[in-house]
């Protein structure tokens, strides 16, 4: 039996438990006789909202969809379908266990998605005939939101497994407090929305660059050029978490002595932290003694530093790297042109893309979906062939 058989097999038990629970609620007589006309009743009415919208319509503020938005937003969480025998499951089949929470997580990401863009479809009438959004808009309150749900689900997951008791609710509500104050102050301007998310793409740049690019690759590109620049560099970026590991380790073992920051009156806490930070000030200083004398003992400094590994550009590197640069030319002269851009303030530009937007959008899909093709490429070999 594989991961996904019983990924099925729990949420096909869920779902009869859920219909046996409704079952129990709603016999065949309140089906028939309250259900279905309800529902047939919902239909007709959103259709002819179709047709012509009501005259309250129009008191309706866009602030109230929002809200109901963002409430939406609160509900979904994600559910692992894990039960208590999986714990003992878990020690001899650990790799099926956690691909069956894959499954899970990705299925309840597609349910609270499916549910939002319920959400927004059923209000389209109102958004396009009361607020008079046009395409673009409706696309990018639906990915505003549907963001917004993602990193909810994220937020209370980490939560949950982080903290316990009061701690949890208190991070819960002022993470909502927080996503709230966003919400408001987006709703000013649909557009912005835009913005905000080109500032998340230049974090996640970021934090790329900083998964990608180790330590051994970043001085083997710029050691050749600045050599100790490069060395202090990659010594600052990485002494971050070095001390924070070296802290938990320090924190651990004076835990087991009685020695505390989370617990006692506030002068005995500050000074046990004095006396955490003064053994790992002390473990650095011995460490990076230690460094300087082994990097004096190989030599370092008196002739250029041959890398720990070697890269080597190869053809088909180089091929990939000149049609990169190729499709870059192309959208940056593009840009250049007055092709691909879009107005989104202080009003919002159609949407309407000639062959030449499209030529572009094409580029830049291709070169920012570039590790996902090398990288999908080689877990697919390496599901086929293995």
């Amino acid at each position: 039996m594989n991961s996904f058989k019983i990924f099925f097999d729990r949420v096909k038990r869920d779902g009869v438990f859920q219909y046996n629970i409704i079952k129990s609620v709603a016999d065949w007589t309140v089906l028939l006789y309250m259900i279905i006309p309800a529902v047939a009743i919902a239909v007709s009415i959103y259709c002819s909202w179709w047709r012509e919208l009501p005259p309250w319509t129009e008191q309706l503020p866009f602030s109230l969809w929002a809200s109901i938005a963002f409430l939406i937003c609160l509900v979904p969480r994600y559910r692992t379908y894990v039960q208590e025998a999986d714990s003992v499951f878990l020690v001899h089949h650990r790799s099926l266990f956690l691909s069956m929470k894959t499954w899970a997580y990705f299925y309840s990401i597609m349910k609270a998605l499916l549910q939002m863009m319920l959400f927004i479809v059923a209000v389209l009438p109102f958004l396009l005939k009361v607020y008079s959004f046009t395409v673009t808009e409706v696309v990018s309150f639906a990915c505003f939101y549907m963001a917004v749900l993602l990193v909810s689900m994220s937020v209370k997951a980490i939560l949950f497994r982080r903290f316990s008791g009061w701690r949890r609710y208190l991070m819960g509500g002022g993470c909502v407090v927080f996503l709230l104050i966003m919400n408001g102050f987006l709703l000013k301007d649909l557009s912005t929305h835009l913005f905000f998310s080109s500032i998340i793409l230049v974090l996640l740049l970021f934090i790329s660059f900083n998964h990608i690019l180790n330590g051994n690759k970043f001085l083997f590109i710029f050691s050749k050029f600045l050599p100790r620049t490069a060395f202090l560099t990659m010594l600052a970026v990485r002494f971050v978490p070095l001390l924070k590991k070296r802290l938990d380790e320090i924190t651990d073992v004076q835990r087991i002595k009685g020695l505390t920051i989370a617990s006692g009156t506030l002068k005995q806490r500050c000074k046990d932290g004095m006396t955490l930070i003064q053994i790992l000030l002390t473990w650095s200083l011995e460490e990076a003694i230690e460094t300087a004398d082994s990097m004096k003992t190989r030599g370092y400094g008196i002739g250029m530093r041959s890398p720990y590994i070697p890269y080597k550009l190869t053809c088909r590197d180089q091929v990939w790297l000149l049609l990169l640069v190729c499709l870059l030319i192309i959208c940056l002269v593009g840009g250049a042109l007055g092709y691909g851009r879009i107005d989104i303030y202080p009003d919002l530009g159609s949407l309407q893309l000639t062959w030449l937007d499209g030529l572009l959008l094409i580029n830049t899909i291709i070169i920012l979906s570039f590790p996902l093709l090398v990288e999908g490429r080689e877990q697919l070999r390496w599901r086929l062939f293995q």
